[in-house]
C-alpha cells in the first residue's frame, strides 16, 4: 500500500486494544477526537506558514535598481545578437532598450523590452539573456540588480566598442530628458533645447555609427525647433541629419523621410525651388525601398508603398504651385497607379 492511499484508510483503536484500518471512516483516538479535523487545522497553519516564507523570499530579492552606466561597468562578457532575417529584409535598424534583471551571480534572470523597433525586441532578449555580469554588492554582499541595457543594430556593420557605448549611455539619457520635456505639449523651447543636448552628444558617434539616432536626434530637434517659433534653426538641424543620410550608411526609407521633412521645413521659409529639389530626392529613395521589398518578396511592402505614393503627391503638388504643371500631373498619375 503506497502513502497516498494510506490517506484514504482510517486507523482507529480497536477495543481489544490493536489498531485496524477502515477505509472511508473519519479518524477517532479512543478519546473521541477528530484526528481527521486536527489535521486539516494544522494543515492551515502549515500553509499559511508556506506563504509566509515565500512572501518573506520574495521580499529579499526584490531587485535594487540600478543606473545604465552601473550596468555597462559590471558586463564581463557580452555576446551580439543576430541581425533577424525579417528585420533585415525589411531595412529595420535601430536601438532595443532593455530592462533587465540580474542575479546575484552575475547571470541574466529576466529581460523585458522597454522600446525599439518590434521586429529586432525577440533578438534582443535572446541576446542579453546571455550576458554575464559581474555581481553586485551592497555591504560585501551579492544582491539582485534591476537596470537598463542597449542593444544596437545597424544593417551592414560592426559592432560598437565599449568607449562607443559609454557615449550611447549618455545619449539615451539626454533622450529620456527629452521625451519628459516633450509630454508637455506646450513646452516646446524647453523640449526644443532638450532635443538640442541630446542631437550635440551624437557627434561623440563616429560617422559610420549610430547613424539612426543621430538622424533621430537631428530631426526630433528641427521639429521642436519649428514648433518653438524658430524655424531657422530648425532648418540648420534637418540639414545635418541629410548630411549623414548622403554618407550611405541609412536605410533608404530613412533616407526619404530626411528629405521630406526638410522639403517641408523649407516651404515654412517660403524657399519652393529648395523644397521642390528635396522632394525629387524623397521620391527617388522611397521608389529605391519599395523597390528592394519587391525584389526580396517582402510579403507586407504596404509601408515603403504608401511612403512612395505620398512622397509623388507632395512632389506632385510643390511642382503645381511652381507652374510645372505637366510633371505634376506626371507625378499625380503615379501615385494614383499605385494606390488602384
Amino acid at each position: 500500500m503506497t502513502g497516498f492511499q494510506r490517506t484514504f484508510l482510517v486507523s482507529r483503536y480497536h477495543p481489544s486494544g490493536t489498531i485496524k484500518h477502515h477505509p472511508k471512516k473519519l479518524i477517532r483516538t479512543r478519546y473521541g477526537v477528530h484526528l481527521q479535523r486536527i489535521m486539516f487545522k494544522f494543515a492551515k497553519f502549515i500553509l499559511a506558514a508556506l506563504a509566509l516564507s515565500f512572501s518573506a523570499s520574495a521580499i529579499s530579492q526584490a531587485p535594487t535598481i540600478v543606473d545604465k552606466t552601473a550596468m555597462l561597468q559590471h558586463v564581463e562578457h557580452r555576446t551580439w545578437p543576430l541581425y533577424p532575417d525579417e528585420a533585415r529584409y525589411m531595412l529595420y535598424e535601430g536601438t532595443v532598450v532593455l530592462d533587465v534583471r540580474v542575479g546575484t551571480d552575475g547571470s541574466v534572470e529576466q529581460a523585458k523590452v522597454v522600446s525599439g523597433p518590434i521586429p529586432l525586441r525577440q533578438s534582443a532578449i535572446d541576446c542579453a539573456l546571455r550576458w554575464i555580469f559581474r555581481p553586485f554588492l551592497k555591504d560585501s554582499q551579492p544582491i539582485v540588480v534591476s537596470g537598463k541595457v542597449s542593444i544596437e543594430y545597424q544593417l551592414n556593420k560592426s559592432t560598437p566598442s565599449v568607449t562607443e557605448e559609454r557615449k550611447s549611455m549618455q545619449y539615451e539619457s539626454a533622450i529620456d530628458t527629452c521625451k519628459s520635456s516633450l509630454a508637455d505639449a506646450n513646452n516646446y523651447k524647453q523640449a526644443a533645447l532638450d532635443r538640442k543636448s541630446a542631437a550635440n552628444l551624437t557627434s561623440n558617434f563616429s560617422p559610420e555609427r549610430r547613424c539612426a539616432d543621430k538622424v533621430e536626434a537631428d530631426v526630433y530637434t528641427a521639429w521642436s525647433l519649428v514648433n518653438s517659433g524658430d524655424v531657422k534653426s530648425g532648418l540648420e538641424y534637418v540639414s545635418k541629419a541629410v548630411e549623414i543620410v548622403k554618407l550611405g550608411f541609412c536605410a533608404n526609407s530613412r533616407t526619404s523621410s530626411v528629405y521630406y521633412t526638410r522639403a517641408a521645413i523649407e516651404e515654412k521659409l517660403s524657399d519652393m525651388n529648395a523644397a521642390e529639389a528635396d522632394l525629387a530626392q524623397t521620391v527617388i529613395y522611397a521608389r529605391k525601398a519599395f523597390d528592394e521589398c519587391l525584389k526580396i518578396q517582402f510579403d507586407s511592402p504596404e509601408k515603403p508603398k504608401q511612403l512612395l505614393i505620398n512622397s509623388l503627391r507632395a512632389h506632385a503638388q510643390i511642382l503645381d504651385e511652381l507652374g510645372r504643371s505637366s510633371e505634376a500631373k506626371n507625378r499625380q498619375r503615379e501615385a494614383d497607379k499605385l494606390q488602384e
